[in-house]
């Protein structure tokens, strides 16, 4: 993950696993409070990719958004690539804008 501070923005690009995969990893959030940073600090996601590792911080343990005051941005390639499946089938509503994410 990355944290970008650029102006009134806060950017962070992927979320990690979150508790997604365990209760060993999802170290993201402390991480960003030993950082003077909050959750709703966040203004901005950036997805690269729909692997769990990367979007698994989206979600807390009860299904709601992490940085619920973020934008949310995935590549439209990576959208048309149908991983978006697995978030939907999970029944998650994750307001992702879509936009051709050049790094």
């Amino acid at each position: 993950m990355l944290v970008i501070k650029k102006e009134k923005r806060i950017i962070i690009i992927d979320t990690g696993s979150g508790s997604a995969i365990g209760d060993q990893a999802g170290r993201f959030i402390k991480n960003l409070n030993s950082a003077g940073i909050k959750a709703d600090d966040i203004t901005d996601v950036f997805v690269t990719h729909l692997h769990v590792d990367h979007i698994g911080g989206i979600l807390d343990v009860d299904g709601k958004l992490v940085f619920k005051n973020a934008k949310y941005y995935l590549s439209q390639k990576e959208y048309n690539f149908g991983c978006l499946k697995i978030l939907i089938s999970r029944e998650v509503k994750i307001r992702i804008q879509m936009r051709e994410v050049l790094f």
